[in-house]
C-alpha cells in the first residue's frame, strides 16, 4: 500500500499544486535572506541595529530601517505559515480512510527527514539561523490539529500570540521598575538621606541597562569589540575552527533557544493552517476579500511597522526619555504589524494572481517556489562559503548595505537556477531527495514528453 501510495504522490506532485502557493513561498524564500544576510556577514554583536555603525541618516542606518519595516519577520512569518498550509496539503493529498495510515506515517517520516535536514545545515554548513529543525519539531507536535476546524485553529493560534506578547514585554517592564526604583534613589539622594544597601543596588542596576544604550561607555565598548573581534578571527578560519565556535551556538539555539521561539512558529503554523481551511490560497474567494487583506495589512500594518522602527532608534540612542515616555513595549505592536503585514502581502499577490498581472513575475516565483528547499539549504551553503574562513573568507568586511549587493546576486542565481533546472525536472534536487528518502524509493525527477507539453 505504501508503494502504491508514493507512486500516487509521484504522478500527481506537478499537476495539483497550488500555484499561489508556490508564487508566495518563492517570494519568501528570497526576501528571508534579506533579513538573514546581516547573521551570516557580520558579528552577532553588531548584526542587529547599531547606532554606532549605523548612525542616522547613513546607507547602514536605511538598509536597516526599511529592512525591518518591509521584511524583518514578515518573510519568515509568511514562509511559517505557509509550512502550516502545506502540512494539510501533504494530507489531503491522499485522505480516504483505507490509506490514512500510510498517509500518516508517511507525514512523521517527512518530519524527521526534515529534522535531519535542518542538522545538516546547522552542525554541517554550519548555519546558526536554522528554521528547519524548529519547523520539524513544531510539524510533528502540530499534527494533531490537522482536523480542527478553522475558529478553533484560530482561537488556539490568539492564545500563543497573547504569550508571545506577554514573554516580550518583560524586558520593557523589567527596565521600567528599575527606572522607577532609579528615580526614588534620585529623590533620596536630593533630600539628603543615606541610600540602604538595596537602593545602592538599585541604582547599579539601572546604570546597567544605561551602559548597554548608545552612547557607550568605553569599557562597555572595549568589551564588545573585544568580543566581537574573536567572533570574526573564528569565522574567518578554517572549518575546523568555525565548527567549533558554531556548534555551541546551535545546540543553545536547538535546547533553549526553542523553548524561546517555538511560540511564533506554533502560531504562524496553526494560521496557515486555518487560512488553508478557509480557501484563502484557493484564488477562489471574492476579490473584496483580498482587497480588505491588502487595505489594513498594508495600508495599517506597514505605517504601524514604520513607528516601531522609529521607536525602536529612540529605545537605543535615548533609553531615559523613551522608559519615562512609554507606558509598555513596543514589542507587542511589532508583532501586531508583523502579522497585519504577511496577510497584507499574502492579500496582493493573491489579487495579482487571481487577477491575472504579472503572469511572468508570477511564473519565475513559483518555480523559485517550487524549489523552496532546495533554494533555503542553497543560501546557507553559498552564505556560508562567502563569508567564512573555509571559502572567501568576506565575514565582517562588508557595510550593512553593501550586503545587498549579496543578497541580490544570490536571488539572480536562484532565480535563473530554479528557472532552468525545471525546464528539465519536475522537483528541485532536495526536493527529489527528501520525497526519495520519505518512500525509501528513488523517486521519478526528470520531464517526460507528456509533462513537458
Amino acid at each position: 500500500m505504501a508503494e502504491t501510495l508514493s507512486q500516487e504522490i509521484s504522478n500527481t506532485s506537478s499537476n495539483s499544486r497550488i500555484i499561489y502557493l508556490d508564487v508566495l513561498r518563492g517570494i519568501a524564500i528570497l526576501g528571508i535572506l534579506m533579513i538573514n544576510i546581516p547573521s551570516f556577514g557580520m558579528s552577532t554583536y553588531f548584526s542587529g541595529y547599531n547606532p554606532v555603525l549605523d548612525k542616522a541618516g547613513s546607507a547602514n542606518y536605511y538598509t536597516w530601517f526599511w529592512s525591518f519595516v518591509f521584511f524583518n519577520g514578515k518573510m519568515r512569518g509568511i514562509f511559517t505559515l505557509l509550512f502550516g498550509a502545506g502540512i494539510l496539503l501533504f494530507m489531503d493529498k491522499n485522505n480516504s480512510e483505507k490509506n490514512s495510515l500510510p498517509r500518516a506515517d508517511a507525514y512523521f517520516r517527512r518530519m524527521l527527514w526534515l529534522l535531519f535536514f535542518g542538522l545538516v545545515d546547522s552542525y554541517l554548513i554550519l548555519w546558526t539561523g536554522d528554521i528547519l529543525y524548529e519547523y520539524a519539531l513544531c510539524g510533528m507536535l502540530l499534527f494533531a490539529f490537522r482536523r480542527m476546524k478553522p475558529r478553533g485553529l484560530i482561537i488556539i493560534f490568539s492564545v500563543f500570540f497573547v504569550i508571545m506578547a506577554y514573554l516580550s514585554c518583560q524586558g520593557f517592564m523589567g527596565s521600567k521598575e528599575k527606572r522607577a526604583n532609579f528615580l526614588q534613589t534620585e529623590t533620596l539622594l536630593k533630600q539628603g538621606k543615606k541610600l540602604t544597601k538595596e537602593q545602592l543596588e538599585q541604582r547599579e542596576e539601572w546604570q546597567n541597562v544605561v551602559d548597554y544604550t548608545y552612547p557607550y561607555p568605553k569599557k562597555i565598548m572595549d568589551d564588545v569589540n573585544a568580543k566581537a573581534n574573536e567572533q570574526i578571527k573564528i569565522a574567518r578560519s578554517g572549518y575546523g575552527s568555525v565548527m567549533e565556535g558554531v556548534w555551541p551556538l546551535v545546540t543553545e539555539s536547538h535546547t533553549i533557544g526553542f523553548y524561546v521561539d517555538c511560540w511564533e512558529s506554533f502560531s504562524a503554523i496553526l494560521l496557515g493552517m486555518a487560512l488553508y481551511k478557509m480557501g484563502l490560497f484557493s484564488g477562489k474567494l471574492k476579490k473584496k476579500v483580498y482587497l480588505w487583506l491588502i487595505a489594513i495589512g498594508i495600508g495599517i500594518g506597514l505605517p504601524l511597522a514604520y513607528w516601531v522602527a522609529w521607536s525602536n532608534t529612540i529605545s537605543t540612542n535615548y533609553i531615559e526619555f523613551y522608559i519615562d515616555n512609554r507606558w509598555m513595549s513596543i514589542n507587542p505592536f511589532e508583532q501586531i504589524s508583523r502579522i497585519m503585514i504577511m496577510l497584507g502581502y499574502i492579500g496582493l499577490v493573491m489579487l495579482i494572481g487571481v487577477s491575472g498581472w504579472l503572469k511572468g513575475f508570477q511564473n519565475i516565483m513559483a518555480k523559485v517556489g517550487r524549489m523552496a528547499f532546495t533554494n533555503y539549504l542553497m543560501q546557507s551553503l553559498i552564505c556560508t562559503f562567502i563569508f567564512f574562513g573555509y571559502g572567501f573568507g568576506m565575514f565582517a568586511k562588508l557595510q550593512r548595505y553593501e550586503l545587498l549587493y549579496v543578497v541580490l546576486g544570490v536571488w539572480i542565481f536562484q532565480i535563473i537556477f530554479s528557472v532552468m533546472w525545471l525546464k528539465f525536472f519536475t522537483m528541485g534536487p532536495l526536493e527529489w531527495l527528501w520525497r526519495s528518502l520519505i518512500y525509501w524509493k528513488r523517486m521519478p525527477m526528470k520531464i517526460t514528453r507528456d509533462e513537458s507539453k
